[in-house]
């Protein structure tokens, strides 16, 4: 039996089997090729899939590590949540009405103590001269206001008449006034009536 050197290796040949072609390996040569072509097209696919297995582990345990590390907030740290004590305390503001009717307030509490502790006869003398002063301011208005006048004077007449002998120091002074405003008066009256007897 001859043989006949391939690429493949070295085949017997038949003679008497008919055309050689029909024994050479050309077609199962063609068949192990593809066999063996397709075995390391799995064996590359594997490597493939093992390469890319090993790349997309390789990258998800990459992709862990490189992922940031969320640090908790520490316990010493001031909470914003709470108010400081140091801050300063926001006063209201103050309203003026209620300040003036503190004021008046504080003003008549302070009369009312001045008049509780001064002598009555000082306090009823310095009444009287009020009325005098009344009495003065009617007669000097132009034209004056004798009937004003006249009623002040009376009442001031009454006043130290009816407390004759009560009002201290003072009352002798304020029966000179009493005097004195009379006079004038009646001398006021007496140039009107004078006044109107010329006009008719």
């Amino acid at each position: 039996m001859s043989t006949l050197w391939t690429p493949q290796g070295e085949w017997p040949v038949d003679k008497g089997a008919g055309s050689p072609g029909n024994s050479m390996p050309g077609k199962d040569s063609t068949t192990t090729g593809k066999s063996s072509g397709s075995h390391a097209s799995d064996e590359q696919d594997s490597g493939s899939q093992d390469a890319t297995g090993q790349g997309t582990t390789g990258r998800g345990a990459g992709s862990q590590d490189a992922q940031p590390v969320t640090n908790q907030p520490s316990t010493d740290q001031p909470s914003t949540d709470q108010p400081s004590t140091d801050q300063p305390v926001t006063k209201q503001p103050k309203n003026p009405e209620n300040d003036e009717t503190s004021s008046e307030e504080e003003a008549i509490a302070r009369l009312r103590k001045e008049l509780a502790d001064a002598p009555v006869e000082v306090v009823l003398a310095n009444h009287a001269a009020g009325i005098f002063e009344l009495a003065t301011i009617y007669m000097s208005n132009n034209p004056p206001k004798l009937p004003q006048a006249q009623l002040a004077i009376d009442a001031l007449g009454a006043l130290l008449g009816g407390l004759k002998g009560r009002l201290g120091e003072a009352e002798k002074t304020m029966e000179d006034a009493l005097a004195q405003i009379r006079v004038v008066y009646v001398q006021m009256v007496n140039a009107q009536d004078e006044q109107g007897s010329q006009a008719k």
